[in-house]
């Protein structure tokens, strides 16, 4: 099904053999790096909510995730290559929890 308007994004970019990359390398780290920071914003409110009181298991389930995406990014630095979908499942998430998440 698709969303009237809404293109998917293999037929803006679609590649043209199967181990093509969707994103050049530039894009890859701009999205990278926007999940890293907001990750990062994320991290540092849950740290501070756990100073201030226990964390509840939703609240720990996510902090561990956030922990466990920017550990991601962080091998993906270091070893200078992510798949695709890798990289679209980090973005995922991050938006998830980033939507999700309110320390006010």
């Amino acid at each position: 099904m698709q969303i009237r308007g809404i293109i998917p994004l293999t037929k803006l970019n679609p590649p043209k053999e199967k181990h093509m990359m969707l994103y050049s390398n530039a894009e890859a780290n701009l999205i990278l790096e926007q999940a890293r920071n907001r990750l990062t914003l994320l991290s540092k409110g849950f740290i501070t909510l756990a100073q201030e009181q226990e964390l509840d298991s939703v609240e720990q389930e996510d902090a561990t995730q956030v922990q466990n995406l920017l550990t991601s990014i962080q091998e993906a630095d270091m070893s200078g290559k992510m798949a695709d979908m890798e990289l679209q499942l980090i973005v995922e998430d991050t938006n998830r929890i980033w939507e999700e998440v309110s320390f006010t």
